[in-house]
């Protein structure tokens, strides 16, 4: 092991506690919550959108889904006090994100 590279430091900077903890374990997550409640609550893919119906809200429910594994994975994990909550987080995230893909996938392209 050498001094660090300059072209080093993007990769450091991608692996480092911000952006795993806080950008890939909160704000993701946030942002997927947020389009995860306008899916459901309007039934519509994209604000502006005509339809959707059980697709848009299949597809929040996976939007859900991953925000729970991706807060799991990346912020609970890491802290002393809620580790052990993050296996169960990412499990059922996990599932809800599968799950909800299919439902989607299922209804947009064979029940149509």
């Amino acid at each position: 092991m050498g001094r660090r590279q300059f072209l080093d430091l993007p990769e450091a900077w991608f692996h480092g506690p911000i952006w795993n903890k806080w950008i890939k374990g909160l704000i993701i997550p946030v942002v997927l919550v947020f389009y995860g409640l306008y899916a459901c609550l309007s039934a519509s893919y994209w604000p502006g959108g005509s339809g959707g119906g059980n697709g848009a809200i299949a597809l929040g429910v996976a939007s859900f889904g991953a925000a729970i594994a991706l807060n799991s994975m990346f912020f609970l994990a890491t802290l002393k006090e809620t580790y052990k909550f993050a296996e169960v987080g990412k499990t059922l995230g996990f599932a809800g994100t599968v799950l909800g893909f299919l439902y989607a996938l299922i209804y947009e392209f064979i029940h149509t």
